[in-house]
């Protein structure tokens, strides 16, 4: 596997400063510092929802799991080997009566009321964008999200050496309309390949890329 690292271009002066090429860069900077703190806050209400549902569950193994968490939890799971699982660990557990077993799953699905607001709560999946869950508006944001410093760092790097000069030759709206259309086109084509995806698509690879091409 080989890595490409840009370190010039074939003509280093643009005739005007690149405005669009640095507003992006900004707003995904600033954007990666607020997620980061939203992250931080609402990862531990997360974690703590999903423990409980978890914990519940697996005292009352006999329970129906919700159909939406459980392809959360087990995405990419071969299915009949899951099954196959959960049904041995069931017969482990004695099955209550009916009145029991009926309080016990509306407390299960108490739990996982709580559990999916928090998962669809989480920043990285409210600005994401999910094959799985399509949104237009999402189209947009996905692009200015990313994961880490590293992920943030690489694209805006490959950006600046890049998309300026673009800019300087195509003129800002001709630019900025490309930059986003090449950016919703990329996240468009990922989800064809993987349409029941159910994780969220971040980071301006795909428009960074497209500007490269």
């Amino acid at each position: 596997m080989f890595i490409i690292i840009p370190v010039g271009h074939e003509s280093n002066e643009v005739r005007r400063l690149p405005w669009i090429t640095f507003g992006i860069m900004a707003i995904c900077l600033i954007a990666h510092v607020f997620l980061s703190m939203d992250v931080g806050a609402k990862e531990e209400k997360l974690g703590s929802s999903a423990e409980e549902y978890i914990t519940y569950y697996f005292n009352h193994p006999y329970l129906e799991l919700n159909p939406e968490i459980k392809n959360l939890m087990f995405s990419g799971a071969n299915e009949e080997r899951l099954e196959a699982m959960l049904a041995a660990y069931q017969q482990m557990v004695p099955r209550p009566d009916r009145t029991t077993v009926a309080q016990e799953q509306e407390r299960l699905d108490q739990l996982g009321t709580a559990l999916l607001g928090s998962i669809n709560d989480f920043p990285y999946r409210k600005w994401g964008y999910i094959p799985a869950d399509r949104s237009l508006l999402a189209l947009l944001t996905y692009m200015f999200i990313h994961g880490g410093w590293l992920h943030l760092l690489g694209n805006l790097l490959l950006l600046y050496i890049t998309g300026p000069f673009i800019e300087d030759l195509w003129g800002r709206p001709i630019y900025a309309a490309f930059y986003l259309t090449v950016g919703a086109l990329s996240a468009l084509m990922y989800a064809s390949h993987y349409p029941h995806f159910t994780g969220p698509l971040i980071g301006a690879s795909g428009a960074i890329a497209g500007v490269m091409g």
